[in-house]
């Protein structure tokens, strides 16, 4: 599959949603990134975010 995707060339004149069709790739591979680690999501909250909802 990753050797399919390295052949996808968006400075080519055909269209990113035709070479994937032609190399049978789901365009949605093309733009996927693996998350990273997974973080506490209340360290990302504003300062006081707790006080004011509880």
């Amino acid at each position: 599959m990753k050797e399919r995707i390295a052949l996808i060339d968006t400075s080519h004149p055909l269209s990113i949603r035709r070479q994937s069709e032609i190399l049978s790739i789901n365009r949605s591979q093309l733009y996927y990134r693996p998350a990273g680690e997974k973080s506490d999501r209340r360290s990302e909250r504003k300062p006081g975010a707790d006080e004011d909802y509880g």
